[in-house]
C-alpha cells in the first residue's frame, strides 16, 4: 500500500516569502537611492535550491544538479517511488542516473533502502523493494549563500503491518533526517555531501541489508550504461564480483566518485559492484540487522564528487583525505 505524502506546506511558504521579501526590499533599494550610490546588481547566488510539497530541486546557473524526490506521485509525475534522487547531472547537465528501469524497476537513482526492516520478531515491510512500507514527508529547510546550497528533509517511514495491528497513528517506526549540500563547482568538479540520520520511533527497531550472502543494502546509485563504467578505488582498478568487494573508503565510477566519511559506523565500508545493469552500492550494515535507537541518530555520511575526464586516481585518495578532514556540519541548517 502506498500513503507516501506531500511536505507540508509552512516551511516552503516561509521561505519563499523570505525569498520574494528579500527581492523586493533589494528593487526598492535601488530605486531610491541616487543614481551615484547605487551599488552594481549582486551576481546570482552559485547554486539556488528549489523547494515545494514535493521536494527540492537545486540548480547553478540554468543546470539542474540533482532533484530531491521527497513525495510520491507529485503533479506530473508517476513515479512509484519516494525518498531518492533523480535525476543527478553531470557537470555538462546530462543525466548520470535512471529510475524503474525494466531489468530491476524498483532501483531509483540514489536511494538508501534496506530489505530487512524490523521491530523485534515481526517483519514491517521491505525498504528496498517498497513493499508494506510508505514513507512521509513531514518538513523541508533549505538555505543557499556563497557555500552553494544546502537542503533537509524529515522523512517519516510507516508500516502496513502495524497500520493493521494499530491503526494510522501507530504505523509509524522511523524518523529520518536526510540533509545535502550542494557546493559550487570548482574547476573539474562539483562536491554534494549527503547525511541520511536514522532514529527508532519504537524501542526494538532493527535494519538490515539482504539476508543472502550479498548482504547489499544502504546508500545506492543506479547509474546508466554500467557496462561503460570503469572503477577504481584505493589500490587502482576494481573487478566488480557478485559478492562483496573490499576496496576502499572512495570509488570511482567514471563519472563521478562516492567517498564514505569515516564517522559512518562500518566504515570503511565494503562494495557491491555491477558492470551489467543493476546498481551500484557501498553497503551497510550487511546481511546482520542492527538496532537502532529511539534517543540518538545512526548517522550515515557519504559525498558524491561530479568530475570531468581530467580525473586521476591520486584525485580519489586526495579528495578523500579532504572529506575525512571535513567537521560534518551543513551551512544554515540546524
Amino acid at each position: 500500500m502506498q500513503r507516501n505524502g506531500g511536505f507540508g506546506p509552512a516551511m516552503l511558504n516561509s521561505y519563499e516569502f523570505f525569498q520574494r521579501m528579500r527581492i523586493f526590499l533589494l528593487l526598492l533599494a535601488l530605486s531610491l537611492a541616487p543614481a551615484s550610490c547605487r551599488m552594481p546588481r549582486p551576481a546570482r547566488e552559485p547554486v539556488l535550491p528549489l523547494a515545494d510539497s514535493a521536494g527540492i530541486r537545486f540548480y547553478e546557473n540554468d543546470r539542474l544538479v540533482l532533484h530531491y524526490r521527497g513525495a510520491l506521485n507529485p503533479a506530473g509525475d508517476s513515479l512509484p517511488f519516494a525518498d531518492f534522487i533523480h535525476p543527478l547531472n553531470d557537470l555538462q547537465g546530462n543525466e548520470l542516473t535512471e529510475v524503474a528501469p525494466a531489468d530491476h524497476p524498483h532501483h531509483r537513482g540514489v536511494f538508501w533502502a534496506w530489505h530487512q526492516l524490523r521491530l523485534d520478531s515481526l517483519t514491517l515491510g521491505d525498504g528496498w523493494m517498497m513493499e508494506g512500507v510508505d514513507f512521509s514527508g513531514d518538513s523541508l529547510w533549505v538555505s543557499s549563500g556563497s557555500f552553494g546550497a544546502a537542503g533537509r528533509a524529515r522523512v517519516f517511514w510507516s508500516s502496513d503491518t502495524l497500520r493493521q495491528l494499530r491503526g494510522e497513528a501507530g504505523s509509524r517506526f522511523l524518523e529520518e533526517n536526510l540533509r545535502m549540500w550542494v557546493h559550487p563547482s570548482e574547476p573539474h568538479r562539483q562536491v554534494i555531501d549527503l547525511e541520511i540520520r536514522l532514529r527508532a520511533l519504537l524501542p526494538g527497531v532493527r535494519l538490515g541489508g539482504s539476508a543472502d550472502e550479498k548482504g547489499y543494502g544502504g546508500l545506492s546509485l543506479r547509474l546508466r550504461e554500467p557496462e561503460k563504467l570503469g572503477f577504481r578505488s584505493t589500490n587502482g582498478p576494481v573487478v566488480p564480483d557478485n559478492l562483496q568487494v573490499v576496496a576502499g573508503p572512495w570509488m570511482d565510477f567514471t563519472h563521478l566518485t562516492l567517498h564514505c566519511h569515516p564517522s559512518t559506523p562500518n566504515y570503511p565500508a565494503p562494495w557491491i559492484l555491477r558492470q551489467t545493469a543493476s546498481m551500484q552500492n557501498i553497503v551497510f550494515p550487511g546481511r546482520e540487522p542492527v538496532l537502532l535507537e529511539t534517543d540518538r541518530d545512526l548517522v550515515l555520511r557519504y559525498r558524491l564528487i561530479l568530475h570531468d575526464a581530467s580525473w586521476q586516481p591520486e584525485d580519489g585518495q586526495r579528495w578523500q583525505e579532504e572529506y575525512e578532514a571535513w567537521p560534518g556540519t551543513f551551512p544554515g541548517l540546524h
